[in-house]
């Protein structure tokens, strides 16, 4: 005798069915997931010997990655994410992580940083879109703080507006009577100083674009860089000698192994004269600095009166990273402020 379909029975069914169904996509969207990070890392270090060992210098390097792209149809910036993914992350992230997460992240050049943004992505479960937000939000508030720091400076009798730059910006430019050949451009590296640098896939819309050089053992590579015109024309420099308290001449690293010996002008300031007493104390202060620390850096603008260009310099005794001091240390313009040894000019 035929039994009857009872509902209760056929919605037990379809419950498992659905169950089945639900449990089967997700499996597959995990394999997909740690296949997608698994293939991205592959590539990454597949790519690790042509960029570190096999070119000797970028435009090989640039020459290469502009050929992928061509062939696997794809921008020539996937190449450099999954290299740094690969220099990131020595082993594949075993994380709940999609790849979108770790494409945010790796825009994060701090270790400890990028860990801090990744175990919160992972303890919330935050979507890619959601950690992409609190990275610029944090990036955005770091620049509310400058900004507003910049406006209590402007505000205080004695203090000297300061905005810290990033080591090796540059602008490309556009020149008529210049003419560079093709996959190359103009980069304007400051205090006069041009030259043509490879980029193979440059494509010049006849104005300034601002540019970040990078170098490995290999020689250096040149991407776009963010329209921050105050980041320009910052350089880790030696000193060759302090001439009194507001100048000195630096041997100053311009990049691309090109170097320039340059007197400059302590912005800002104006230490007593190299005759006077104090003013011979100025000078003393500077020389000690200079003495005990391995390179300053000096963010340049534009020249004095005298053909003398105006810079702030900043230092540290104990770091020996440049883009550290750059952002940390201290900036030797207030410090001759602040110990009397200068005035505001």
């Amino acid at each position: 005798m035929r039994k009857n379909l009872s509902n209760s029975f056929y919605q037990e069914v379809l419950k498992k069915i659905k169950n089945e169904i639900v449990q089967g996509r997700r499996a597959i969207e995990e394999s997909y997931r740690r296949q997608v990070l698994q293939t991205h890392w592959n590539i990454g270090k597949i790519l690790e010997k042509p960029f570190k060992i096999e070119f000797r210098n970028s435009s090989q390097r640039a020459s290469m990655v502009a050929k992928l792209a061509e062939d696997l149809n794809r921008p020539t910036s996937f190449f450099y994410d999954l290299s740094k993914f690969y220099r990131f992350y020595p082993f594949v992230p075993v994380t709940p992580l999609s790849w979108t997460h770790y494409l945010n992240l790796i825009r994060i050049d701090d270790e400890k940083k990028r860990k801090k943004f990744e175990d919160r992505a992972i303890k919330e479960s935050l979507p890619a879109q959601k950690l992409y937000n609190l990275i610029l939000a944090e990036k955005l508030e770091k620049k509310k703080i400058k900004e507003q720091y910049q406006l209590e400076v402007l505000a205080k009798p004695g203090m000297i507006p300061c905005a810290r730059g990033k080591l090796y910006r540059y602008r490309c430019l556009f020149r008529k009577d210049i003419l560079c050949a093709k996959g190359q451009a103009l980069v304007d590296m400051g205090f006069g100083f041009l030259r043509t640098v490879d980029i193979p896939e440059w494509k010049s819309n006849g104005s300034p674009t601002p540019i970040r050089s990078y170098k490995d053992k290999d020689g250096y590579f040149v991407r776009r860089a963010t329209k921050n015109p105050e980041y320009l024309y910052t350089y880790q420099a030696t000193v060759s000698r302090v001439i009194d308290g507001d100048t000195i001449v630096l041997n100053i690293d311009l990049g691309f192994d090109s170097w320039i010996e340059e007197k400059l002008r302590l912005r800002g300031i104006d230490a007593a004269e190299i005759s006077s007493a104090l003013g011979i104390e100025a000078k003393a202060h500077v020389k000690k600095i200079c003495e005990k620390v391995d390179f300053v850096v000096c963010k340049t603008y534009k020249e004095d009166k005298y053909g003398r260009y105006l810079a702030d310099i900043f230092y540290s005794f104990k770091e020996k990273n440049s883009e550290l001091v750059a952002q940390e240390g201290t900036y030797l313009n207030q410090e001759l402020i602040d110990q009397g040894y200068a005035v505001i000019y």
